[in-house]
């Protein structure tokens, strides 16, 4: 098991849900924790235990970027886990588990994974591709849609996660050369700091001589960039510090996935008897529900694909 990242609390998407969608039946347990509980703990005090199912069952810890899957049995509101924790969690931290129509965490983490899917910040086959600002390093061969040097010198890169909030480190290395390291006083972040802009002002340490005394050295090829950053615009690891754009398309993509519930097969229209109903819109086969969601996505969206 590992932590996984979500973008809203169970009880977020009851307030915020639509009234045609009941989300109840998706709930047994809901509830918090009383006491903060640091990584490694075997036990958790709840708030409170109604709904609680009992024997051993799957209990869903939503807390932001490092929520988390635990196994345990409840008795009275202490929760006794077979397995410690992997992460720390604050007390107020969302607790659930499955209701007899299905478990609501689970498509809150499910939704959480489309929204990273829709605002690609990461590339497809990397799973930490959250919009939580952490540290990441990346690296990225030159000239290319990640990172470029231009006829004057300017090294611009372009790292998956943005804003960018703060620049640890950027390597040079060409071919099997140790890696050097740059300069970041003269570092630049445009309006937006969807991208990072080095004019070029030479490495740190002392003068370099060979292929790195010009600018040009730069644009040959198999010369490699390693950018160490902190990226994202979520800067609080709190799930209840989810801007409201965010937390607004991950209640439209669960309301999405219930959608299947009375269309299980994901079909365009449905007619039973005398009911017609159109999932998706005419000419296009996402839901209205997906569209809206990806409008508010839009300021968290790659430009590259």
């Amino acid at each position: 098991m590992s932590t996984f990242a979500v973008y809203l609390a169970p009880d977020e998407f009851i307030a915020n849900s639509s009234a045609n969608v009941d989300p109840l039946s998706y709930v047994g347990l809901l509830t918090t924790l009383s006491t903060t509980a640091p990584a490694g703990s075997t036990s958790l005090s709840l708030s409170s235990a109604t709904g609680a199912p009992t024997g051993s069952a799957q209990f869903w810890i939503l807390d932001g970027y490092t929520s988390e899957k635990v196994t345990g049995t409840i008795t009275s509101t202490t929760l006794a886990l077979s397995s410690p924790t992997l992460a720390a969690h604050s007390a107020g931290a969302s607790i659930s588990s499955a209701g007899i129509g299905g478990c609501l965490a689970q498509l809150i983490v499910d939704a959480s994974r489309h929204v990273d899917t829709i605002c690609r910040q990461g590339p497809k086959g990397v799973l930490e591709r959250t919009l939580y600002a952490v540290s990441r390093t990346e690296r990225y061969s030159l000239q290319t849609s990640r990172a470029t040097v231009d006829s004057d010198g300017t090294l611009t890169m372009w790292p998956w996660h943005f804003p960018v909030q703060s620049l640890a480190s950027i390597q040079l290395q060409a071919g099997a050369a140790p890696a050097s390291a740059i300069d970041l006083s003269s570092m630049v972040l445009p309006e937006g700091a969807r991208d990072i802009g080095i004019p070029f002002a030479g490495f740190s340490g002392s003068t370099y001589t060979g292929i790195w005394a010009t600018s040009t050295s730069f644009r040959q090829e198999n010369v490699w960039v390693a950018l160490t950053y902190t990226g994202g615009p979520l800067t609080s690891m709190a799930v209840g510090d989810v801007s409201d754009d965010i937390k607004r398309a991950c209640v439209y993509l669960v309301m999405h996935i219930l959608g299947y519930r009375v269309n299980s097969t994901g079909a365009m229209s449905v007619s039973q008897g005398d009911i017609n109903r159109r999932f998706g819109i005419k000419g296009g086969n996402k839901s209205l529900l997906v569209l809206d969601a990806e409008d508010l996505l839009t300021p968290y969206t790659h430009l590259h694909r």
